[in-house]
This record gives C-alpha cells, sequence and structure tokens, in this order.
C-alpha cells in the first residue's frame, strides 16, 4: 500500500481558504492538485482514508493492470526501468509513491480527513462587491470531518468511478435465505485464493473482477464455476497472436470503430481461436462494451479448470444452486462479482446532497427535510465532468472503462 509519508518528510498543511479544494487522494486527485501546482493554482486535497492511492491500496493480491504501462503514466513521471509492460498491483503502488515525491504532492494532501459537505455561499468585499468583475463572490463552504471549514472558489471531485459494493436484490433474495452462513461475500472483501482451497466455488458476474477472481481461484478450488448474468464479454490477452503488446486503450484510437473492431477480431481469432468452442458467443463487438483482459481464462476453461454458465442463476436451495440452463452444482462459497455504484448517481455524493437540492437535482421531502429516497438519480454530466446547475464544481476521473 502507499504510505502516508510518501518517502517525504513534507507535512500536510491546509489554510482556510484555497482556489481549489479536491475531494479524493486516488490516482485522479493527485494528479489535478499536480496540475494545478504546475499552473500556479493553489489547490489542496482531502483524502478520507490514511493512504494516497486510492483503488490501489484495496485490490487483491495478484491483480495486475489490464493496459499497457504506457497507457498508464502519470504527469511528470516515468515508470522505473525495469517494469514489465503491464505491472502487478505493487509496482503500480511504488509508482503512485514516485510520482508523490517527485512532485512534493504530500504536502498539498491532507489524510485522514473526510469532507462531510460542500455547499455555495455568497461572499461580499466590503463595497459588496467582487473587486475581480463587480459582482458578489461565490464560494464553496467545504465541512470536513476534523470540524474545520474550509472556503474555496472551485470545487473538483476526484472520488472515483467505484462506490459501495452493489448487491442486485434478485441475487440476495435467492441466495441470502438459504445458502450456507458466511459463504457469500462480495469481489471486494476478496483478497487472495487461500481460504478456498480445496473448495467448490461459484463466482457470479463476467466481468473484470470476475474473470480474474475465477482464474486465482482455478489454481487452488476442487472447483471453479462462473456464472454470467449477461451477454458474455470478449476476454482479452495481454499480448496478440505475434507475442507484441496489445493497446487496447490507447493505440489506434483516431481509426474509425468499424475498423478497430475488424482489427480486434482478426487479432482475437488468431490468438484464441473460436469461443464456440467454449460455449461463449459475445453477442457485441469487440470494442463496443468493457475490455476485460485475463491471459488464463480460456485455457484454464478449454481445460476444465473453470466451468460455465451463461443463462444466470434460477434458484438457490442451501448449498445446491440451479442454474437456468437446466443443470445444477452444490458450491461452498459464491463470489460476488457484481460490481459497485458509480459515481453517476445522486447517492455517490451525499456531501453535495444540499447543494444538489438547491439547484434542482434532488428535490426536498414535504417537509423540507432532505429526500433520502432518490439516492439513485442518475446524473447527466457534461462532457463527462460538469453538471450545468452546478457551477464552478468539476468531476474528475469518475470514467469507468473496464
Amino acid at each position: 500500500m502507499c504510505p502516508p509519508n510518501a518517502n517525504t518528510t513534507s507535512t500536510p498543511t491546509h489554510r482556510d481558504r484555497h482556489q481549489v479544494v479536491v475531494i479524493g487522494g486516488g490516482i485522479a486527485g493527485l494528479t489535478v492538485v499536480k496540475i494545478c501546482q504546475d499552473h500556479g493554482i493553489d489547490a489542496h486535497a482531502f483524502e478520507r482514508t490514511d493512504l494516497v492511492g486510492g483503488v490501489w491500496n484495496h485490490t487483491y493480491k495478484n491483480v495486475r493492470l489490464q493496459q499497457h504501462r504506457d497507457d498508464f503514466t502519470l504527469s511528470g513521471t516515468e515508470w522505473p526501468s525495469g517494469v514489465p509492460d503491464f505491472p502487478d498491483a505493487k509496482a503500480v503502488e511504488r509508482y503512485v509513491e514516485k510520482f508523490v515525491t517527485e512532485h512534493n504532492l504530500r504536502s498539498k494532501v491532507s489524510l485522514g480527513v473526510e469532507v462531510v459537505s460542500a455547499v455555495k455561499d455568497t461572499v461580499e468585499s466590503k463595497d459588496g462587491t467582487d473587486s475581480k468583475n463587480g459582482h458578489t463572490q461565490t464560494d464553496w463552504i467545504v465541512t470536513l470531518s476534523t470540524g474545520r471549514v474550509v472556503r474555496c472558489e472551485h470545487l473538483i471531485v476526484c472520488t472515483g468511478a467505484l462506490g459501495k459494493p452493489k448487491f442486485p436484490a434478485g441475487l440476495v433474495k435467492r441466495f441470502g435465505p438459504s445458502f450456507p452462513a458466511g459463504g457469500l461475500i462480495h469481489s471486494s472483501e476478496y483478497y487472495d485464493s487461500a481460504p478456498f482451497h480445496g473448495k467448490d466455488v461459484l463466482v457470479v458476474g463476467g466481468g473484470s473482477s470476475g474473470i480474474e477472481i475465477a482464474v486465482d481461484l482455478a489454481r487452488v478450488s476442487k472447483s471453479t464455476t462462473v456464472c454470467y448474468r449477461s451477454d458474455p464479454d470478449w476476454v482479452w490477452t495481454r499480448h496478440g497472436a505475434f507475442g507484441k503488446s496489445l493497446r487496447l486503450c490507447g493505440a489506434g484510437a483516431s481509426a474509425p470503430l468499424w475498423l478497430r473492431n475488424l482489427f480486434a477480431r482478426v487479432s482475437f481469432k488468431l490468438k484464441v481461436g473460436s469461443l464456440s468452442k467454449h460455449g461463449l458467443k459475445p453477442s457485441n463487438p469487440p470494442l463496443n462494451r468493457r475490455i476485460v483482459v485475463s491471459d488464463e481464462f480460456y485455457p484454464l476453461v478449454a481445460h476444465g479448470a473453470i466451468r460455465v454458465k451463461c443463462e444466470g442463476v434460477r434458484s438457490v436451495d442451501g448449498a445446491r444452486v440451479d442454474f437456468a440452463d437446466g443443470s445444477s452444482g452444490s458450491f461452498d462459497t459464491v463470489v460476488l462479482c457484481t460490481g459497485y455504484d458509480v459515481s453517476l448517481s445522486a447517492g455517490a455524493h451525499p456531501y453535495l446532497r444540499e447543494q444538489m437540492e438547491k439547484s434542482g437535482y434532488l428535490k426536498n421531502s414535504v417537509d423540507g427535510a432532505p429526500n433520502v429516497t432518490q439516492p439513485e438519480t442518475r446524473l447527466e454530466f457534461y462532457l463527462g465532468c460538469f453538471l450545468p446547475n452546478l457551477p464552478d464544481a468539476y468531476f474528475v476521473g469518475g470514467c469507468f472503462g473496464f
């Protein structure tokens, strides 16, 4: 994990007012602070945990970058020499630490401090106007978990694309009442395969987490089954048919999508062959959905180490799970790889609730109290970064393509 000090003795300090307040000290938040620093803008970030680096401090043991390292670079910092094309989590943590140290960002990030609320407030100068434009100045009033209040001109939200673990109601209803106690976990609770040695494990979900966890489990479990709830994704290897590292996220972006999809199909066919032999037939073009990457998934399916069910779960009776294709199995553990709440929902930004109500994104209840029934209200961002009725607030790093 990225240590709080990040190899620097700088002490984080924040004043009662900054030009920019950044919420979050992950990859996006650190990058925003660095860019502001480069342009002489006074920015300070508040990170609720005790570590910088965001999600990279909470990954499972064997996770690796799914994109090429050259498509995962931080502004002004080179990857250390000798790092492989697709680094593991520890290498990424060291790279983030290097970024923080080289640009002296530690003094610009307060750790263990959560933003409780952020609301707009009108501040008038002595003559009633702002000296710059002749109008009253509107600050953000940011209340912190320490009890302090900080003012700023601009608020930049960098809380990441992934929020709370998602537990689909239908699945929880099926597994909850009858499945053995302690046998149902979310992928966010998974660290390594050791606790599952010799067990029968069902992985629900075929996204990035589902595929990588299934591969991890297949090495030690008695059996590993992956259950898809929808159309399966294309699962890419990190290197193509001729040994060259694939650049799925960074190469050829200027070409039309149909041409990139054609090239992707040819590359996939040369490397993997036909998916029909595995009972997997993605209906979407390769690059029209999320990118899922694993070097071992298809070989393990071919060897029978991973079994695949493509039509979902029909019913659960104790440890017995019946699938929609008519087959069934008994499992010791079920790992729900069902994703996370994304930052596109209003509920992902509770500190902005009051301001969202004032701006019309959420409505008050009849008695004026906050309406808690609208956390799933989807926010429509302009260019993925701006809410038109929320001036001087910007959302960075909320896109999720994997």
